[in-house]
C-alpha cells in the first residue's frame, strides 16, 4: 500500500499552539506530506507537553526542543545536537530542519483530521 491510498494516517507534531496550529519540523518531508495529502484520515496524538500559548512558540519549540533533541537522538553531527539547547540556523549537511509545516486547519483534500490532545508527555 502506498501513502497515498492509505485510510488512515497516525501522526504527531513537533508543537500544537493553543491557537489551533500544529507545527512540524522534518528532515526529508515525507512525514509532513502525508499530513498534507493523501489519506481519509489525518490522527494528530499530541503530548501535553507539546502545547504552547501561540503560533510563534510553536514554532520556537519545533526548532529548540524537538529538533535538537532528534538530532541528538539519532546521532546528528550538528550545533544543536551537541548544545541540545537551541537552534542554530545551520547548514549542516545533518540537519534534521530541511521542511517546516504549519497547519492552520484541515487540508482540503483530507476529508477527516484530528487532534487527540493525551494528558501526559509524548515525545519531544
Amino acid at each position: 500500500m502506498t501513502l497515498s491510498s492509505a485510510s488512515v494516517f497516525l501522526t504527531s507534531a513537533n508543537a500544537l499552539a493553543e491557537t489551533g496550529e500544529l507545527v512540524n519540523i522534518d528532515a526529508g518531508g515525507n512525514r509532513v506530506a502525508a499530513t498534507c495529502f493523501g489519506p481519509e484520515r489525518l490522527i494528530f496524538v499530541i503530548g501535553l507537553n507539546k502545547l504552547t500559548p501561540d503560533l510563534e512558540s510553536a514554532v520556537r519549540r519545533a526548532r529548540n526542543v524537538a529538533a535538537p533533541q532528534n538530532c541528538a537522538r539519532l546521532n546528528r553531527k550538528t550545533p544543536c545536537a551537541q548544545a541540545q539547547a537551541r537552534c542554530f540556523d545551520c547548514s549542516s549537511p545533518d540537519r534534521l530542519c530541511q521542511v517546516m509545516s504549519i497547519h492552520f486547519g484541515r487540508p482540503l483534500n483530507i476529508p477527516a483530521a484530528e487532534v487527540l490532545l493525551v494528558r501526559e508527555s509524548l515525545g519531544y
